[in-house]
């Protein structure tokens, strides 16, 4: 019952955050596989494709956010598109795979991202079957 309560002030902060950056009306469908697809839920990987692009395209329309920002707010998108693909993989490999070619494609710096958020998961589950004790890392793979 609580969590249904945090999902739906959620959506509602989130409809409101988005009204404010661009008048952009959302349905409540769009808001919830936007949330959905920002918890590594997404319902599939098209959908939650088709939203971070339309959240994408908001903010790379404002002229008023600063080019830090603008950094910030790419490092995020990237590492929200390779949660997607990570959590799409096993119901769409061939999927995954053009998309994740169409998103370097159209932004090199998200291989590394990309490379930063797989090596985490990599790290996590190498000292979690250790018992926490922490093993070397390759040189690509330290952040």
């Amino acid at each position: 019952r609580n969590g249904l309560l945090q999902k739906q002030l959620a959506l509602d902060v989130m409809q409101t955050h988005l009204l404010e950056m661009k008048r952009s009306e959302w349905s409540r469908d769009d808001l919830e596989a936007l949330w959905l697809t920002g918890q590594g839920s997404a319902p599939s990987l098209t959908t939650g494709s088709r939203i971070l692009d339309r959240l994408e395209s908001l903010w790379l329309s404002d002229p008023s956010i600063t080019s830090a920002a603008r950094s910030e707010l790419a490092r995020f998108a990237a590492r929200h598109r390779w949660l997607l693909l990570h959590s799409s993989l096993r119901q769409a490999p061939l999927g995954c795979l053009r998309y994740a070619m169409k998103c370097v494609a159209r932004n090199p710096s998200c291989l590394a991202e990309g490379m930063s958020y797989f090596g985490s998961i990599v790290r996590s589950r190498i000292n979690s079957s250790k018992g926490g004790r922490r093993l070397p890392m390759p040189v690509w793979m330290a952040r």
